[in-house]
């Protein structure tokens, strides 16, 4: 809703301060993506409901009304619109001209624009406070499940976002990342790296450090609510959420990427496991009869 406060000259028989509200309706637009962000323009002609009752000069703040729509940031711009008011010769009066100035900075702007800024937090449409999600899993008999792997992670910071650095949780554990810089964390399995806040139109780009270790990775992409990549790895190798060159973004449904690590079971041979408790009594057993057959050796 746009407000004008209406500051008129005119003889003083007429009022000298009066005050308009003018609604202006939008019609709805999807808008165009750039880099996480939907741009929308909308216009809108400003009419004035009643003609004016006599020739001179009208004087209005106009300025955008500030809601309380979760997630928009309002304009805070206010121009001083001058509408010259003439006599035409029929005694009635038409607009000669307007004007518009910006109160701010004084310029003289060929329009009114106000712009509002929509920012929403990733992952809000999917699970409150979960913007992001990296986690690790092992899988394997002979899986070490309190062996850390390491990670890489950087995160491309949204037009919308404010701060550079953000907050990343695993468990109760905070680890501070900064937009474009690189960082390194490490996972276990079964823990998460969990970014509750993080707006939507972050891009990132997540890797596993590859190390000789007999497990086999694995990655799993989910993106915007949609699987993006379900792919392996190599033992030794780099393993990256993203195609060489590319990044994730982190969109308003589920954003989670997990990493999937198989040990490959290896065969033990010379030992018939199955059989183990019948080869240990077998040998207590034996024991039993040396310690028998010493024991009747000394009785003789």
């Amino acid at each position: 809703m746009i407000t004008l406060n209406k500051h008129a000259s005119f003889p003083p028989a007429a009022p000298a301060q009066a005050t308009v509200t003018k609604n202006l309706e939008f019609a709805e637009a999807k808008g165009n993506e750039t880099d996480g962000v939907y741009n929308v323009e909308k216009t809108s002609k400003l009419n004035f409901a009643t003609a004016f009752p006599h020739a001179g000069l009208y004087e209005y703040n106009v300025k955008e009304t500030q809601g309380t729509d979760k997630g928009m940031t309002y304009s805070t711009k206010e121009y001083r619109l001058r509408v010259y008011v003439a006599n035409n010769t029929d005694k009635s009066t038409y607009i000669k001209s307007i004007t518009v100035v910006d109160t701010e900075t004084g310029e003289k702007p060929d329009k009114l624009s106000f712009k509002n800024t929509y920012e929403k937090n990733g992952g809000e449409d999917f699970k409150e406070n979960q913007a992001l999600v990296v986690e690790k899993q092992t899988v394997g008999e002979l899986a070490d499940k309190t062996k850390n792997f390491t990670f890489r992670l950087t995160l491309r910071k949204a037009k919308t976002a404010k701060d550079e650095t953000i907050i990343g949780k695993i468990g109760n554990k905070e680890v501070k990342f900064t937009y474009g810089e690189e960082k390194e964390f490490q996972l276990r399995d079964g823990e998460q790296l969990v970014f509750e806040k993080l707006p939507a139109g972050t891009r990132y780009n997540a890797v596993e450090v590859g190390e000789t270790d007999g497990y086999t990775p694995k990655v799993k992409v989910i993106e915007d609510g949609k699987q993006n990549a379900d792919k392996a790895g190599t033992d030794a190798g780099d393993l990256s959420s993203a195609a060489t060159g590319q990044t994730n973004l982190v969109g308003e449904k589920e954003n989670r990427v997990t990493f999937v690590n198989t040990y490959k079971d290896v065969a033990v041979t010379g030992i018939i496991t199955n059989n183990m408790p019948f080869i240990v009594l077998a040998g207590l057993l034996a024991s039993a009869i040396i310690v028998l057959a010493v024991a009747k050796k000394k009785n003789v």
